[in-house]
C-alpha cells in the first residue's frame, strides 16, 4: 500500500463517510429543491450572480472558506488525539514532499467546492470575466497550498510549546451577571464566531433583497434562510454545553426551569436582531411586515428548538449535526410555503415541551 493510499483511507474516506448527511442536504438543496426543467438555468444564474458582483463573490468565498475549516479541523482533530499519533512519523518525510502530499489530501477534502470553482471559472472565462476567474483560482491555490502548509505545521511543530505573540491583562469585571443574560456574556468570549456568522448573514440577505431586489425570488431567500440557521446551529449545541458543564453549578440553586428556558430564548432573540433590522430596512419593499416578524421568530424558534432538543437525552455532537440535518430539510417544505408562521409555533411548542418534561432528568452526555 502506498503512503498516499494509507492517507487516503485515513483521512479522506473517513472525512466523506462522517460528513455523508452533510452532503445529501446540500445536493438536495441545491439540486431536490428546484424544477428538474429549470435545474440548468437555475444554477447558470446562480453562477451568474456570483461573477457579477463582487459582494456576492466576496460572501461566496467566505462560505467556502467556511467550509475549508471544516476540511482543516477533521485533521486537526485527528492529529490531536492518541491513536492518531503515529501519523507524525510523517515528520521522517522532505517539507517539499510532505507539502506536496499533504497539499494533494487537501485537495480530495476540498474536492466538491474545488470542482465547483473549476466550473464557475470556466464559465468566466468564456464571458472575459478574467478579473474575477483570477481571484476564483487564487482562492482555490491559496487554500490547497495555505492548508498544505498547516498540515505540515501541525506534523513538525508538535514538540514546541506554543506562546501567545501577545499577553493582554484582562481588568477583571467584578459586576454580578444576571442570569437572563449569561449566555451573552458567552457569547462575548466568542467575538469573533459571532462577528463572522453575522458578516456571513447580512452579505446573504444583501445578495437576496438589495442585489437582487429588482428579480426577487423568494426561492432564494429559502436557500438563504436554511443557510443561516445551519451557520448558527453550533452556537446552539455551545450553549447548552456551557449551561450544563461550565454553569452545572446552577442546577443546585434555586432556579426554576423557566428561567433556564428564558435565559436561552433571551439569547436567541438579541441574537437575531441584526437580521431583522437589515431585513426591516432593506426588505420592507418586497416582503410584508408581519413576514419578517415571522421570518424573525422562524431564526429564533428554530435555534431555540436545536438547543432543547438536546435535552432529549445524552446527545453527542455527532447526533446533533444529525438532527439539525433532519429538521432543515423537513423546514424547506415550510419555508416553500411561506408557512414561517406555522414553523415558528411547532419549533416553539416542541421546544417548550422537550425542555421542561426532559430538564430534571438530563445529563451531559459522556465524553469518550
Amino acid at each position: 500500500m502506498t503512503l498516499i493510499s494509507a492517507l487516503i483511507k485515513i483521512w479522506v474516506a473517513p472525512f466523506y463517510r462522517r460528513n455523508t448527511g452533510f452532503f445529501v442536504f446540500f445536493f438536495f438543496l441545491f439540486f431536490g429543491t428546484v424544477n428538474p426543467d429549470s435545474l440548468i438555468s437555475y444554477h447558470l444564474s446562480l453562477i451568474q450572480s456570483i461573477l457579477s458582483s463582487f459582494v456576492t463573490l466576496t460572501g461566496v468565498l467566505i462560505i467556502w472558506f467556511c467550509y475549508n475549516i471544516k476540511c482543516t479541523g477533521f485533521i486537526y482533530k485527528s492529529l490531536m488525539q492518541e491513536d492518531g499519533q503515529f501519523l507524525y512519523q510523517l515528520q521522517a518525510i522532505s517539507t517539499g514532499g510532505q507539502l506536496l502530499l499533504l497539499t494533494f489530501i487537501e485537495v480530495l477534502l476540498f474536492l466538491p467546492v474545488a470542482a465547483y470553482i473549476l466550473l464557475v471559472s470556466s464559465i468566466a472565462i468564456q464571458q472575459s470575466l478574467y478579473l474575477q476567474t483570477s481571484i476564483l483560482l487564487l482562492f482555490l491555490l491559496a487554500i490547497c497550498i495555505g492548508s498544505g502548509l498547516y498540515y505540515s505545521h501541525l506534523l513538525n511543530n508538535t514538540w514546541k510549546e506554543s506562546k501567545a505573540l501577545l499577553i493582554f491583562k484582562r481588568t477583571a469585571n467584578k459586576r454580578a451577571k444576571k442570569l437572563f443574560f449569561m449566555l451573552i456574556h458567552f457569547s462575548a468570549y466568542k467575538k469573533l464566531q459571532i462577528l463572522t456568522l453575522k458578516l456571513l448573514s447580512l452579505i446573504i440577505l444583501y445578495i437576496v433583497l438589495v442585489w437582487n431586489g429588482d428579480r426577487y425570488d423568494h426561492d432564494s431567500l429559502v436557500l438563504f434562510l436554511v443557510v443561516i440557521l445551519l451557520s448558527h446551529a453550533l452556537l446552539a449545541f455551545q450553549y447548552v454545553q456551557f449551561m450544563e458543564k461550565s454553569l452545572l453549578f446552577i442546577r443546585n440553586l434555586p432556579i426554576s426551569s423557566l428561567n433556564i428556558f428564558l435565559c436561552y430564548y433571551i439569547a436567541f432573540a438579541l441574537l437575531f436582531l441584526p437580521e431583522l433590522a437589515y431585513i426591516l430596512v432593506t426588505g420592507h419593499q418586497l416582503i410584508p411586515f408581519y413576514q419578517i416578524l415571522a421570518i424573525y421568530f422562524t431564526l429564533l424558534h428554530t435555534l431555540l428548538f436545536y438547543s432543547m432538543v438536546q435535552y432529549s437525552g445524552a446527545i453527542d455532537k455527532n447526533e446533533f449535526v444529525k438532527i439539525i440535518f433532519g429538521a432543515s430539510f423537513v423546514s424547506i417544505f415550510f419555508f416553500n410555503s411561506e408557512a414561517y408562521i406555522w414553523w415558528a409555533i411547532l419549533t416553539l411548542v416542541f421546544s417548550t415541551l422537550i425542555f421542561f418534561s426532559s430538564y430534571g432528568q438530563y445529563e451531559p452526555p459522556i465524553e469518550s
